[in-house]
């Protein structure tokens, strides 16, 4: 793949796509030359010419039957291993379904016994950003306005994601595979130790209109400057309005975060939202001018 890989799932996968890459082109090639060989040797030289009348050759069509069905059986044992390297994957006789529905206390134990886990954010997915929710450090905020996941260098971090409205799918090339978000559903990725560096995944199942802004970017830093972060978020959600509500601000507030957002304004709690002081304002004074 055209991205730096950086975790251990990321390399297993890369791996895997070079070696089926690799056979692809060789057939590819190999195909597309006897396609160009037959049709120059054997093209019609007169008009009135009728061409050959080959009628098979068993040991050809043995060839072109045998060797593809090899390559496809080989792939496939490779992908199976692949699969059973993945970060909480289990093993082949007892794998770990990292979907389940919610509610379903069974495979949430197993996906907590799945893997050593250093850190575990909540992700939820919304028309049309993703919401964090740190469970451990208490902090909450979203990817709107370029916002990131900031995780420390070095951990396992595990991704407890749900979707609160449609299908959503989470995707960042640098950390390994692509998984689907569905309501109703829990799914949980696994960043193993990453290092330090900027990351950057797009939702990757078609969402809304503002699907090609369900942009994550994600910041690794060192366990120092994750803590500093960590207090500064704290004391912005826990911080008061630096100037008016802005109603031409919270309009785009309210396109992002629509229904949901208001009805946290509306019940005074929006603690859980990610909003910031300054953005209830801002939503709070777009939803005034449509009372």
């Amino acid at each position: 793949m055209l991205v730096n890989t950086v975790t251990a799932d990321a390399i297993a996968i890369n791996s895997l796509y070079n070696i089926a890459l690799f056979f692809a082109v060789i057939v590819f090639f190999i195909v597309q030359g006897l396609l160009l060989f037959s049709a120059y040797k054997y093209k019609r030289k007169k008009a009135d010419e009728l061409p050959a009348q080959n009628h098979g050759n068993m040991k050809l069509e043995l060839f072109w039957t045998i060797v593809p069905a090899l390559i496809v059986i080989m792939l496939f044992f490779l992908s199976a291993n692949t699969l059973s390297q993945l970060s909480g994957a289990g093993t082949q006789a007892s794998p770990i379904h990292n979907v389940h529905k919610i509610g379903d206390d069974n495979a949430k134990r197993r996906i907590e016994d799945a893997k050593r886990t250093d850190m575990i954010i909540e992700i939820s997915g919304r028309q049309w950003f993703w919401q964090y929710k740190y469970i451990k450090d208490g902090v909450n905020h979203s990817s709107q306005n370029d916002g990131e996941l900031v995780i420390p260098e070095g951990k396992v971090v595990r991704l407890d994601m749900n979707s609160k409205d449609v299908l959503h799918a989470w995707w960042v090339p640098s950390f390994g595979g692509m998984l689907y978000v569905n309501p109703g559903e829990m799914s949980y990725l696994w960043i193993d130790k990453p290092p330090r560096g900027s990351y950057i995944g797009q939702c990757n199942a078609y969402c809304g209109l503002q699907h090609a802004q369900m942009i994550s970017r994600i910041k690794v830093v060192s366990q120092a400057e994750y803590d500093t972060w960590v207090k500064l978020k704290k004391a912005e959600q826990g911080g008061v309005a630096t100037e008016g509500g802005n109603a031409e601000r919270g309009a785009q507030l309210y396109v992002d975060g629509g229904y949901t957002y208001a009805e946290a304004i509306a019940k005074g709690d929006t603690k859980n939202t990610g909003l910031q002081a300054q953005e209830v304002a801002d939503l709070s004074a777009y939803l005034d001018t449509l009372k």
